[in-house]
């Protein structure tokens, strides 16, 4: 970086701001530390009682029967995971995919010319950048010329 401009970034309303942001932003990140923390220790200290009776079968054991007071929670876990690798194979490609999609209709807008200014073109087919197009056409029309 330059001398002017580490001379901006240390001196000025910018200065201000930037330390004033950095530290709001370090802040807001341990307070969601701490609050984690404490849903931690929180949820821990409740479950320790079962976990003490229960021991490692309350984790790896296969039979759910309250009745009886056998908790295994395996059965529950393994169907979570499988829900979950089940969704992920449909979301990932799909979000992929409109990723991809976006990303080239976006790149061919950047490399059309255009008169109108970018943050209305850029999100195309966006209902509020045509009605204020729409809207806005008439008046521009008038004042600047045929756009």
């Amino acid at each position: 970086m330059s001398d002017e401009g580490a001379a901006i970034l240390e001196v000025g309303r910018g200065a201000i701001a930037d330390r004033a942001f950095r530290f709001s932003a370090l802040g807001a990140g341990l307070t969601v530390l701490v609050v984690l923390t404490m849903v931690a220790v929180s949820m821990t200290a409740q479950a320790w009682p079962a976990w003490s009776e229960l021991g490692t079968s309350y984790f790896f054991g296969t039979e759910w029967i309250p009745s009886q007071g056998k908790y295994g929670i395996l059965p529950l876990v393994y169907g979570t995971m499988v829900v979950s690798v089940i969704a992920l194979l449909f979301a990932v490609p799909i979000s992929v995919g409109i990723a991809r999609k976006k990303l080239k209709s976006v790149a061919a807008l950047r490399d059309r010319p255009s008169s109108m200014p970018p943050m209305m073109v850029a999100p195309e087919r966006l209902v509020p950048g045509t009605i204020a197009r729409h809207c806005t056409k008439p008046t521009l029309s008038a004042s600047i010329g045929d756009i």
